[in-house]
């Protein structure tokens, strides 16, 4: 009986153990925080003026970051909200830069703008998509490993009944 119990032991440490069919992987869930972003900056670079490819390496460039934590179950939409704001940012702040030249402003007899204010707002949003990416690839892993928690089959041995026989108790979160 004693080995019984132990077989029963065992078998549950190791089927606790095992990874179930859905679990989520924290390994791809970075992979695809990394790798879809780091496509989409090929596919920007070798897009030699093709304007598909351009899209799709900046759309893989913005939504990119976010796929692990879809993967994980999350949905990531705080941090495509900052990173658009980062995104606008340094849209409004390279217009600001490169938009009108001094001399179209003398042209027109407009007053002409410091520079140094757009390249702030180009640099602050620059540094907010990085640091939106840099949370989002380590939220990715942490949110697989928290589906896997919250997903998780737990198999313990135990006394079952008034007669004190041996049983196995299964509880799950689903």
């Amino acid at each position: 009986m004693r080995l019984a119990i132990i077989f029963i032991c065992f078998a549950a440490t190791v089927a606790h153990a095992q990874t179930a069919p859905e679990d989520k992987s924290s390994t791809t869930a970075v992979i695809l925080s990394v790798g879809i972003p780091v496509v989409g900056a090929a596919a920007v670079v070798g897009s030699h003026g093709n304007g598909g490819a351009v899209v799709f390496g900046m759309g893989a460039l913005f939504l990119g970051p976010s796929t692990g934590r879809w993967y994980a179950g999350e949905s990531a939409g705080g941090t495509l909200a900052i990173r658009g704001a980062g995104v606008l940012a340094v849209g409004v702040g390279l217009v600001g830069m490169y938009g009108i030249s001094e001399s179209d402003c003398r042209a027109n007899d407009q007053p002409c703008h410091s520079p140094v204010p757009f390249e702030v707002l180009a640099i602050g949003g620059a540094t907010v998509i990085v640091g939106t990416w840099v949370y989002d690839v380590v939220q990715a892993k942490r949110g697989a490993d928290r589906w896997n928690a919250n997903h998780a089959l737990s198999v313990t041995p135990g006394v079952v009944g008034t007669t004190s026989a041996p049983g196995l108790f299964v509880a799950g979160q689903f």
